[in-house]
């Protein structure tokens, strides 16, 4: 191919090259070395994770991968990406050099309209957020912490996940088996199989919706229950997952479950709004409901001895929605295949630093899977220099991962300020915040 006259990416022929951190075939040149797709995978993975250094396993730094390709010691792995040149410094999420006037002109109106609503508030004057005026509340003596019980729920829950159930998304959530449904799901990857179980779930969405306007403790504790039997079903869509044992099983849905809902109903409303079912001040709550941000408001008493006024910083709902992300997706528009990778990405990675070893190497293999459906379901399409489109989607992610900072940071805040008064009986589900 003469590359001076052509359009397209010239790239290293590595047909008949072997991957030079696990010695597979290689698939290209990833973060300046020849790597597979799973290696790549594993190298970004590490370079978005905040988990600690890792460890050898066995303490001598010299292991290596076994015929088939596969690691047992992520740090001797990742110790040899680096001493193959890998570097996050090739991580590029902008290269596309050509930049249309419309994507210009919607991206500058954007940050106009970003600018433009923020309100002539006391912080907005005087250059400072208004929660430091906050003073430390001494608890009156006959202050009372409220008590959510979510045991029944957690042994329900815990006798259906007993039974391998999958596909149903019947509201309120249960959970059945459709023979029909797994017949169709053989033919496909574990990527489609997930991603065929988001379109089930997003097929009864409601376009005519109901709005809150008032969220009191019944509606947010039905929320999460209604939330984490949805995520269980969804999770029983991969072959892979629904054969993993019971506790394994488990594990994985309550440190996930509650990531995995965020980024589903912020893709929910990007949608909606595309489709002019929802407003740009409103987001999709649930299948029957969404929320106002100029009107929506917490009933905090049963959380808080701190008014919503004197929170609104903290739990502001544009940012508690990271409606920024919505914006982005927006603008990418990733496919239901391309949602449910971030999905998987997202959910499974931050999870990482919350689980058991075991379910870590499950978690990681898994992970190494998925990145080889998502190439081979480009390679089906024809979009053999996917590049570009990954790198777009990982800008959703990065996103997500920066805004979830921010909402840690606010999370610091409120322990400082003792802001929260609320103790739950199965706190595992909520290990993983968001």
């Amino acid at each position: 191919m003469d590359c001076s006259t052509s359009t397209e990416i010239c790239l290293p022929d590595v047909n008949h090259q072997k991957c030079q951190i696990c010695s597979q075939p290689a698939h290209g040149q990833h973060f300046g070395a020849v790597t597979c797709r799973a290696c790549a995978a594993f190298f970004r993975r590490c370079h978005f994770s905040k988990e600690a250094k890792p460890k050898c396993r066995n303490m001598k730094f010299k292991c290596n991968p076994d015929e088939n390709g596969r690691w047992s010691c992520k740090k001797c792995r990742l110790d040899r990406c680096l001493g193959h040149g890998m570097s996050t410094k090739n991580i590029q999420y902008d290269r596309d050099s050509f930049r249309s006037s419309k994507t210009f002109l919607k991206k500058r109106l954007l940050s106009s309209y970003l600018t433009e609503r923020v309100p002539a508030t006391v912080e907005k004057i005087l250059g400072s957020p208004h929660y430091i005026c906050f003073k430390l509340k001494s608890l009156p003596t006959n202050h009372k912490f409220v008590y959510i019980d979510m045991i029944e729920f957690a042994e329900r829950l815990s006798e259906l996940l007993v039974e391998k159930p999958s596909f149903s998304f019947d509201h309120p959530p249960k959970i059945v088996r459709n023979e029909s449904v797994e017949f169709k799901l053989k033919k496909l990857s574990n990527l489609e199989q997930l991603a065929f179980g988001l379109d089930d779930y997003r097929s009864s969405q409601q376009t005519f919706l109901n709005e809150a306007t008032l969220i009191t403790k019944e509606i947010a504790v039905s929320a999460w229950e209604n939330m984490i039997l949805t995520a269980a079903n969804w999770l029983n869509y991969s072959e892979i997952i629904r054969n993993l044992p019971v506790y394994l099983k488990q594990e994985l849905l309550q440190t996930t479950w509650l990531i995995w809902g965020k980024l589903e109903r912020i893709a929910m409303t990007a949608q909606m709004r595309v489709n002019r079912q929802c407003g740009k001040d409103q987001f999709v709550v649930s299948h029957e409901h969404l929320i106002d941000f100029s009107r929506t408001k917490a009933d905090m008493s049963w959380w808080s001895h701190y008014t919503y006024e004197e929170l609104e910083y903290l739990f502001n709902p544009k940012d508690l929605h990271y409606d920024e992300l919505v914006w982005e997706i927006i603008e990418i528009r990733p496919d239901s295949v391309e949602l449910t990778y971030l999905l998987c990405s997202l959910s499974f990675g931050l999870a990482v630093n919350s689980i058991s070893g075991e379910l870590r190497d499950v978690v990681e293999e898994l992970q190494d899977t998925l990145a080889n459906d998502l190439h081979n379901y480009y390679t089906k399409r024809n979009k053999t220099s996917y590049t570009l489109r990954l790198r777009q989607l990982m800008k959703i992610y990065e996103k997500f991962i920066k805004l979830r900072n921010i909402r840690s940071e606010k999370y610091h805040i409120c322990s400082i300020l003792d802001v929260f008064k609320l103790y739950i009986s199965n706190e595992e589900f909520f290990k993983v915040a968001c």
